[in-house]
């Protein structure tokens, strides 16, 4: 059914000019091989197109692949039907939808690879240059990944524990349930730092949100899981003065870790508690999910049992697939 390259995403960047920056199209296309080509634009000195130049190149699994085929069947994509010629091998032209949540177009990209010409060039240009930025359209790519996957398997989507790649799809594609909302944020003095973990070390990634007012320290701690069987799940975390605060200022120290006598992992952290115009109490103890629920035991210094493990933790505020994976990577040291 597929011809040899799709459109399936765009980016929007480009070069310097001056103090002016020019958005131009990028290109990221599923080949028949399963491999995604990710695309970039050459322009002269005219500022008109002269090239793509290949970027990156990274493959999607065969799971992956024969749900975008189905999506396909299903005209979540749109089929427009084109006179045959040497670009058109099927004779069909073929157009990727990125909606957002309720169901609203976000942008609508599409054409065979190379671009016929330059007036079919303009025509998909014009399209495009005002709608997502290259982070947010990598967010809506994941998220619709995340959506055919979901359409594929159902409850009976399969998600691995530490394999990363199927998870960032679930926390990207569920990231509306764990990024900050209007609820959480009474006004614009409260800012956002996500971070990825694997506190419990069952394979199963968690978003720990961290909110702070006014610059802290004191914060409001939310902590989401990944699950087996590819959603979300919120993690309970308590009362308001038995959240650990585990940033200040967007940066954490590298946290030094206890273990119980299973092996569990408890992460030694302070917990930051508001006395008034006094300023705030420090409580240290010991941090743990057990039960779906996140626990803080005080604990004198003297009764700490340390093993020489640390672990830190990669925050960001802009939620985009590079960071998530960037804290991911921070947390597992392998940065």
């Amino acid at each position: 059914m597929f011809s040899d390259y799709y459109l399936v995403g765009i980016s929007i960047g480009g070069p310097s000019y001056g103090d002016d920056v020019t958005e131009a199209e990028g290109l990221a296309i599923i080949c028949t091989d399963r491999s995604v080509q990710v695309y970039l634009p050459e322009t002269d000195g005219a500022h008109t197109l002269k090239d793509y130049v290949l970027q990156d190149t990274y493959e999607l699994t065969e799971e992956q692949y024969e749900a975008i085929e189905n999506l396909i069947d299903r005209e979540k994509l749109c089929a427009v039907e084109v006179a045959e010629n040497d670009g058109c091998q099927d004779g069909r032209f073929y157009t990727l939808g990125f909606y957002d949540d309720d169901r609203n177009s976000v942008g609508c990209y599409g054409g065979y690879e190379p671009l016929q010409n330059e007036e079919e060039f303009w025509s998909i240009y014009n399209e495009v240059c005002n709608n997502a930025s290259l982070d947010k359209a990598e967010v809506i790519r994941d998220k619709w990944i995340y959506e055919a996957l979901l359409s594929e398997y159902g409850d009976d989507f399969p998600v691995a524990a530490g394999v990363y790649s199927t998870q960032e799809y679930v926390m990207i594609g569920e990231s509306d349930l764990w990024m900050l909302s209007d609820e959480d944020a009474m006004d614009d003095d409260w800012y956002c730092d996500y971070a990825v973990t694997d506190l419990d070390g069952d394979g199963y990634f968690e978003i720990c949100k961290c909110m702070t007012y006014n610059n802290g320290p004191v914060t409001r701690l939310k902590i989401y899981e990944v699950t087996e069987n590819g959603r979300m799940t919120a993690i309970d975390t308590g009362l308001l003065d038995d959240y650990p605060d585990l940033t200040v200022g967007h940066y954490s120290e590298p946290i030094e870790i206890s273990r119980d006598d299973t092996g569990k992992p408890l992460y030694y952290v302070c917990n930051f508690v508001s006395n008034g115009i006094e300023g705030a109490e420090h409580h240290y103890g010991l941090m743990y999910i057990e039960d779906d629920a996140l626990h803080f035991d005080e604990i004198p210094d003297e009764d700490m049992k340390l093993t020489g493990e640390k672990v830190t933790l990669g925050w960001f505020s802009e939620v985009t697939p590079d960071n998530v994976y960037a804290s991911y990577k921070t947390f597992v040291n392998e940065g």
